[in-house]
């Protein structure tokens, strides 16, 4: 298995529409990152992902396009690359996700795309390992 780099997120979703080619001839401006300079080849696919609010960038101005995607930042990202609705169960699914954690109603709404490692005592996510296909 391989890790999924930030950088090869958007060409995950190009089929479904979200990095369309007209989506980036919008009237946003390009969003720009110190570390992911304008002919980088996932440049634009990002900058559009970014504006939609699929996408982040950190306080210091850079993507980390190398950087690997942990599985709750998946998460997170399929549930607004898909639009999916907000899922808010009052019964956790995975005994490692609870209803405090940041990633809890990311990984709940998405948990239909998602897999979990199964253990005697239940089902569990490990949200911070590394995402991989």
């Amino acid at each position: 298995m391989r890790i999924i780099p930030r950088q090869e997120i958007p060409l995950k979703y190009r089929n479904k529409g979200v990095t369309a080619p007209s989506d980036a001839t919008t009237n946003a401006p390009e969003i720009t990152f110190s570390d992911l300079p304008s002919n980088h080849w996932a440049s634009q696919a990002v900058s559009v992902m970014v504006q939609k609010g699929i996408l982040n960038g950190y306080s210091d101005g850079k993507f980390r396009p190398n950087d690997a995607v942990k599985r709750e930042e998946f998460a997170k990202i399929i549930v607004l690359a898909l639009n999916l609705p907000i899922s808010k169960p009052t019964t956790p699914t995975f005994k490692d996700i609870n209803q405090n954690y940041w990633a809890y109603n990311y990984v709940e709404s998405a948990k239909i795309y998602l897999t979990g490692y199964q253990k005697a005592d239940g089902l569990y996510y490990k949200g911070s390992k590394n995402a991989v296909r």
